[in-house]
C-alpha cells in the first residue's frame, strides 16, 4: 500500500519536492489557495482550500488518510532516497 503525502501549498517553488514525491511513488494530495497553483495540476489529488484554515486542513487528512504532510520545499531531506 501506497504513503500518502499532503503538500500544504502548491505553487512553483513546491513542484520540486512534489515531483520528488511522485517519483518516490507516493500518493500525492496537495492543497493550495490559488485554484490556478501549477502543482495541483501534476498531483493524484489537488484541492482549492485556504491552507491556513488548520480545521479544514486536518478535515483533509483525515478524509484522505494522509501519513505525512509537508509545508515546504524540504520533502527531499525528510524522505528516503529512492534506491
Amino acid at each position: 500500500m501506497n504513503k500518502t503525502i499532503m503538500f500544504l501549498g502548491a505553487g512553483e517553488e513546491q513542484c520540486e519536492a512534489i515531483d520528488v514525491a511522485l517519483d518516490l511513488g507516493l500518493n500525492v494530495i496537495a492543497v493550495d489557495g490559488n485554484p490556478e497553483a501549477v502543482g495541483l495540476k501534476i498531483v493524484h489529488i489537488g484541492i482549492n482550500a485556504d491552507i491556513k484554515d488548520v480545521e479544514a486542513m486536518v478535515d483533509i487528512g483525515k478524509k484522505y488518510k494522509i501519513d505525512g504532510h509537508s509545508f515546504a520545499k524540504i520533502v527531499a531531506t525528510i524522505l528516503p532516497s529512492p534506491p
